[in-house]
C-alpha cells in the first residue's frame, strides 16, 4: 500500500480500491508499487459501491450493472490490456453510478430507471419509494 493512502485522513476510496480489488504489478517477481484493477475486480468494486450507495441487491444490482459495466469497460480500457491503473477506479466508478442528485427534498432520482429513493440523512441509508 503506498504510504500516501495508509492514513486515516487519507483517500479512503484508494486505499480501499488498492487493498480489497487491486492487483499489484510485479518486476523480477517483486511487487513494484504500480496496481491495477482487472476486470473482475473492476466488477467487484462496482457492485459493492452500487449495492452501498443506492441500496441496489440481487436481480435489481445485476441489472443496473449490466447496461453500464461492459460499456464503460470498454470505454476505459481502450487498447484492450484487461486492466487499468488503479488511479482510474474512482472516475470508473463515477460513471458508473451516473447522473444522480440529491435534492433537498431528501430523494435521490437516477437517470436509468426514474426510481425515487428517500433516505435518512443521519443513516446516509437510501431505500425506495
Amino acid at each position: 500500500m503506498p504510504a500516501r493512502f495508509t492514513e486515516e485522513d487519507d483517500d479512503r476510496l484508494m486505499n480501499s480500491l488498492i487493498s480489497k480489488f487491486a492487483l499489484e504489478g510485479k518486476t523480477d517477481g517483486a511487487g513494484n508499487g504500480k496496481f491495477y484493477l482487472d476486470k473482475s475486480g473492476a466488477a467487484a468494486v462496482a457492485s459493492e459501491v452500487v449495492q452501498t450507495h443506492f441500496g441496489f441487491t440481487g436481480e435489481k444490482k445485476e441489472s443496473f450493472l449490466a447496461g453500464k459495466f461492459d460499456k464503460l469497460w470498454n470505454h476505459y480500457d481502450v487498447l484492450g490490456q484487461g486492466w487499468l491503473a488503479v488511479e482510474k477506479g474512482p472516475q470508473f466508478l463515477r460513471q458508473i453510478l451516473g447522473e444522480n442528485e440529491v435534492a433537498n427534498g431528501l430523494q435521490l432520482q437516477t437517470e436509468e430507471d426514474n426510481v425515487s429513493m428517500s433516505t435518512d440523512l443521519n443513516l446516509g441509508l437510501f431505500r425506495e419509494i
